[in-house]
């Protein structure tokens, strides 16, 4: 399982390390696989240094308790701030600067590469703590001294409100008044709050996101005589209701690829603006930029096909809100890297094959030598040409040392200006052997998928023509691809969907006549045998219990001519003999309640009757065994995707991950907003209680808001990682429905969607039935 991980430090109170991921401090969750922040530096404007390292500017136990403090610079380098942790621990140990490694590693912080630094001895969480300081650490010479007072406020936000705690060590308090301002000025702060006698935590919930808040503590004596004041405490809550765009650019050797993530961002509209650039530290004016694309809103990633090679460019990205206000990210740079090519190809002959070559941005290319290998690598290669001062840049050669039925590569070895000798790309793979068809045959549901590249024939084509056949000979084929009038018929490079006359469970081959450019005829011999066997019909008929009757829901599958009527037959016993048609003029999918004629304890089978557009019929065997209750309870019902009561997802139903039931598991795109739809009848209204079976192999809670028939009747079921995408776990959620029809929705709050859901299981919790799984709209 991924975790937040660059650097690592002790900043609770155990002796464990914590892990620090840019300017966050992270609490590695074992039972939930999950990195929970613990601190967030970039509430105080906190900045990494080195790039994608993000390293802070050093950890060390500066203070003296064994735990370390963070140095950042702030994101205008206007100040270097120290974070030490607000956690108080029961293990009591000598500072860590005692220890000459440690002192060492701090110093290499500095003068070597950013790593964090570590002690010559062990600390662990599996560490005796009763004899910690005697027998498992190092026995340092200290001498006791008083613990200082400790007279501090400490704010810090979280997602919700501002947690304030008092420490008042040697003062007698009554009470302790807190202040707030959204500046550092005294004069313009407002009380809050007040602690009573005892009392040490502040919570304040009336703050409100992207708002820097200043706090004061102001402690009183039983006679409302005011002691002391702490000094400020500065902090802002950890959630943002700013919109906010992050995007890259990723250059590459064919285009510029843009990706992006937005929160807060209700777009209707996605514009894409591009400018050329002189380079990614110069932005061009925004009045010579173009618009090239308006993605769908669905869309996190746009590829940039229209760039020219070597040329730099600036994107912008404009969101387009309800108001018709303009959210645009700043200018992200990508660049259609220059590409330098041989244009090495090669063509059989009868003589051997033809090399040829035609350099393009190799101006600093003085001398080459060509290689052949039988490999696609350099290892093992042969030199068989050094191509004269004129033929360096363009030029061909007939390789006549090629032995037959042997596969070759061709690459350059090329001598620069400055004396390099570098490879060029390995290219020009052929098989020495004349008329090469490449023919190959797919079996696919009621038809056969074939394709085709004629090499290595030694002149041009006049006409190509394919043919088909029962058995593996050229006598008695026929001809799918026909050249009439002198038309040339199949292309040198092609497909074809063959559904021409197939007969179930017969093998074909397939073969070609050609006619060459001289007149020469070549028929190629059978290949690509395939078996062409038509896939059973399928039903997919589910019978279930309700009130007087019986309801079934069907999807017809495998039926490859027009279906013109269903009708549905039931019976006493496992037999078509006797049946009893309960309806007709039936659609390929469908539901019925059956409702007549019902014997209380009977048993009863269903079966279908299938007439085609070609006259045929097709009879189902007897399936949906049930037996029948006049008032049946049934207190849960299984919803899988594709099956009744299952309605859509905003993405796909896949089945990449082991671990799943039925056909598969939704995933929904990586988006915010995005839902998986169920629908059922709810017979009575009640609590029940809904059991969303789901995998997350991501490192953050994919969360979804839960709606019934358009309304919020759970803010957030949280979905935690599982370890990996085929760990599937249980979530369980009570739902208040109402009786009738149910919508459920379950919409994806994150930018990462949903968690894959394999099932949704609803059961009733007062014992009566559960609801009943209805055919979507």
């Amino acid at each position: 399982m991924k975790a937040n991980f660059g650097d690592t430090l002790g900043w609770d109170g155990d002796l464990l390390r914590e892990l620090l991921d840019g300017v966050n401090i992270y609490k590695w969750n074992p039972e939930t696989f999950t990195s929970d922040v613990i601190f967030e530096g970039s509430v105080y404007n906190a900045v990494s240094n080195n790039s994608t390292k993000a390293t802070p500017s050093l950890t060390a136990d500066l203070f003296g308790d064994w735990r370390e403090e963070v140095v950042f610079a702030n994101n205008d380098s206007t100040e270097l701030m120290i974070f030490s942790t607000p956690i108080a621990t029961d293990l009591r140990l000598p500072t860590l600067m005692h220890d000459s490694q440690y002192r060492t590693a701090i110093a290499w912080q500095n003068v070597g590469y950013n790593q964090p630094p570590h002690p010559s001895f062990y600390l662990g969480s599996d560490m005796d703590t009763e004899l910690l300081s005697i027998r498992e650490l190092p026995q340092f010479k200290t001498k006791t001294v008083l613990k200082a007072d400790l007279k501090k406020l400490v704010a810090q936000g979280d997602q919700d409100s501002v947690v304030l705690n008092v420490y008042l060590d040697g003062i007698d308090a009554n009470s302790v008044e807190i202040f707030r301002n959204t500046s550092d000025n005294v004069a313009g702060r407002v009380s809050v709050g007040t602690l009573g006698a005892g009392q040490t935590k502040f919570d304040d919930i009336t703050a409100v996101p992207d708002v820097t808040y200043y706090y004061w503590a102001v402690v009183f004596d039983s006679n409302g005589v005011e002691i002391e004041e702490l000094a400020l405490s500065k902090t802002k809550l950890t959630s943002t209701l700013l919109p906010t765009i992050i995007a890259n650019a990723t250059s590459t050797h064919d285009n510029v690829q843009l990706i992006w993530a937005t929160r807060n961002i209700d777009a209707h509209t996605i514009s894409i603006y591009r400018a050329e650039a002189v380079d990614e530290n110069t932005v061009p004016d925004i009045d010579t930029r173009d618009l090239i694309a308006t993605p769908n809103t669905r869309l996190t990633a746009y590829t940039d096909d229209t760039t020219v090679e070597g040329i730099k460019y600036a994107y912008w990205i404009e969101f387009e809100l309800a108001d018709n206000s303009i959210v645009s990210s700043e200018p992200i740079f990508g660049e259609h890297f220059i590409t330098q090519r041989t244009n090495l190809t090669t063509k059989y002959t009868d003589a051997g094959i033809e090399v040829n070559w035609n350099f393009e941005n190799y101006e600093n290319v003085k001398g080459s030598e060509l290689y052949r290998n039988t490999i696609n690598g350099t290892s093992g290669r042969v030199r068989i040409h050094i191509p004269d001062s004129a033929s360096v840049q363009a030029g061909s050669f007939l390789d006549t040392t090629v032995d037959p039925d042997i596969r070759y590569w061709y690459m350059f070895k090329l001598t620069l200006d400055d004396g390099s000798t570098p490879t060029s790309d390995i290219a020009g793979e052929i098989i020495n052997t004349p008329n090469v068809t490449n023919l190959a045959a797919v079996y696919s549901g009621n038809q056969i998928d074939v394709s085709w590249d004629l090499q290595n024939f030694s002149q041009e084509f006049k006409s190509i023509e394919l043919y088909r056949n029962d058995k593996n000979s050229i006598n008695g084929r026929i001809r799918i691809i026909p050249s009439e009038s002198g038309l040339p018929g199949a292309t040198t490079t092609g497909t074809l969907t063959d559904t021409s006359d197939l007969v179930d469970g017969t093998t074909y081959w397939y073969m070609f006549k050609i006619i060459l450019s001289d007149g020469t005829r070549i028929d190629t011999s059978p290949e690509a045998e395939t078996m062409f066997s038509l896939p059973k019909p399928a039903t997919n008929l589910f019978s279930g219990l309700v009130d007087g009757g019986v309801s079934l829901s069907w999807k017809l599958e495998n039926f490859f001519n027009d279906v013109t009527n269903v009708e549905i037959y039931r019976n006493t016993s496992d037999s078509k003999e006797g049946s009893v048609l309960i309806a007709t003029n039936q659609a390929k999918e469908g539901s019925f309640s059956d409702m007549d004629d019902l014997v209380e304890g009977q048993k009863y089978w269903y079966m279908f009757k299938v007439m085609l557009a070609d006259n045929t019929v097709y009879e189902s065997e007897p399936e949906a065994e049930v037996i029948f209750t006049l008032d049946p309870v049934i207190s849960s019902i299984l919803i899988e995707e594709n099956s009744p009561g299952f309605c859509s997802v905003d993405g796909t139903v896949d089945s990449d991950n082991a671990g799943f039931t039925g056909v598969g598991f939704a995933n929904t795109f990586n988006e915010l907003g995005k839902a998986i739809n169920w629908s059922v009848d709810v017979p009575a209204a009640g609590t029940y209680k809904f059991t969303f079976v789901y995998a997350n192999g991501a490192d953050d809670n994919r969360w979804g808001r839960l709606d019934v028939n358009g309304t919020q009747v759970d803010a957030k079921v949280d979905l935690n990682a599982t370890g990996t995408w085929s760990d599937y776990r249980p979530k369980e959620v009570n739902v208040e429905l109402s009786t009738g029809r149910a919508n459920i929705s379950l919409v994806s709050g994150t930018e990462g969607g949903l968690g894959n859901i394999d099932s949704l299981t609803i059961q009733s919790t007062t014992g009566g039935n559960a609801p009943t799984a209805v055919i979507c709209n």
